[in-house]
């Protein structure tokens, strides 16, 4: 039997790039992770040369050139930064994390759309759950939803950021039933949000109505019929509400919507504030004070432990990747990092492209992740640099389309 050897490769980069999602998740405290990471990457890239008959095409594009900057600047702010070794381990991190994901590009890069990420993410979200309910325990983490004091800690991984995963494969999964039909996949949404409520993350209980709702606003922002579209818009923000209020009632969700109470106390003054709360609050006005006082380059990146440290006597990150990147890294290193993606928004947000189903996704995604800054440092995480690719890949693709279409016109 002959076999296809593209289709083997196709198949094999998939699981591949899955497992190298997962392990992000689930090795991140292992000190042999780094090395996986990279062993993987390195696998992706012989497979994509082997999938094209021996010959891979490395094409340098606005992807790398927009991470390689902020990298460079971030090993130039050990230059000026209060501690030296942090803003150079932090060079070295991303180094790595670019070098993993410039050889997984080639490869995504030659798809048609973003579909395949799409769907590594979603079952990557939906594979740590269902680890995660097997290490713990359904009782366990059952319990765990029912108060704040409750609350789960993920001895593999932050809680947060476990939960967050999560939800994207919820919102993922809707984004499909939305573009397609239901299929059996969508019930191992239910091991996820049981992963969302157990982790009390008040980021991703959030992401998931308000991904959905995004995902509904622009569906029908494509609409041709203003009314027509305007009508199902209003409905859309309806149901929003009416999500949020559910959630609220539901007993799995009762620990984080205490938490959601308190963080919402925090902000308005009324009812009681929890303490993560407050000191996530302290730590933004510190962090933007010292903005104020070293506003071009900032005190280097990854030395908000040092400014917390003299400030407040805690040694962490600011909690906050616009307050952390405008005290680390001034406006010259908050513009790097968040240029490239005002630029997709440009490219995505176009009602020509908003007739393209990956299209909506990727700006969903983007959005979504946009908003989620505000509440965690998210700049040297593996993830946001695979997100970032896929919606260059995605963009790219659109540019290129809208080029053709415009030449085509031009020769008729």
């Amino acid at each position: 039997m002959r076999i296809n050897t593209k289709a083997f490769c196709d198949r094999l980069i998939w699981l591949l790039t899955l497992f190298w999602v997962v392990a992000i998740y689930l090795f991140t405290m292992e000190t042999w992770g780094r090395y996986l990471y990279l062993a993987l990457a390195v696998a992706i890239f012989l497979l994509t040369a082997l999938r094209n008959g021996g010959r891979i095409r490395v094409k340098l594009c606005r992807y790398h050139a927009y991470v390689l900057a902020f990298v460079v600047y971030t090993g130039f702010s050990a230059a000026w930064a209060w501690a030296p070794a942090e803003a150079f381990s932090k060079c070295i991190t991303l180094l790595n994390i670019f070098i993993c994901c410039a050889m997984m590009y080639p490869y995504y890069a030659q798809q048609d759309s973003a579909e395949p990420l799409l769907s590594i993410f979603m079952w990557a979200g939906y594979l740590v759950a269902l680890y995660s309910i097997q290490k713990i325990g359904l009782t366990a983490i059952l319990e765990a939803t029912i108060s704040a004091r409750a609350r789960m800690y993920f001895e593999y991984n932050n809680a947060n950021t476990l939960g967050m995963l999560c939800a994207l494969a919820i919102v993922i999964q809707a984004y499909r039933w939305l573009f397609g039909r239901f299929s059996l996949s969508a019930l191992l949404s239910v091991p996820a949000l049981l992963i969302v409520a157990a982790s009390q993350s008040r980021k991703a209980i959030l992401m998931i109505p308000l991904g959905i709702i995004i995902l509904l606003f622009l569906k029908n922002l494509g609409n041709r019929s203003f009314f027509k579209s305007f009508f199902r818009i209003v409905l859309s923000l309806a149901l929003f509400a009416a999500v949020l209020v559910l959630i609220s009632r539901i007993s799995i969700f009762r620990g984080v919507n205490e938490r959601l109470t308190s963080m919402i106390a925090s902000f308005t003054g009324e009812g009681a504030a929890d303490g993560s709360s407050l000191l996530r609050k302290k730590m933004r006005e510190v962090g933007f004070a010292q903005f104020l006082k070293t506003p071009i380059f900032g005190i280097g990146i990854g030395c908000s432990d040092v400014l917390l440290q003299h400030t407040i006597n805690r040694s962490t990150y600011l909690h906050n990747n616009y307050i952390e990147l405008l005290a680390c890294g001034g406006i010259v290193g908050t513009a790097l990092y968040y240029v490239p993606r005002l630029a997709l928004l440009r490219d995505f947000w176009s009602s020509r492209f908003l007739r393209n189903r990956q299209a909506i996704a990727c700006l969903a995604i983007l959005l979504l992740l946009l908003i989620m800054d505000y509440g965690a440092v998210a700049y040297s995480e593996k993830m946001q640099y695979l997100y970032l690719l896929m919606l260059f890949v995605q963009a790219d693709k659109l540019r290129e389309s809208n080029h053709q279409t415009l030449e085509d016109g031009a020769d008729e």
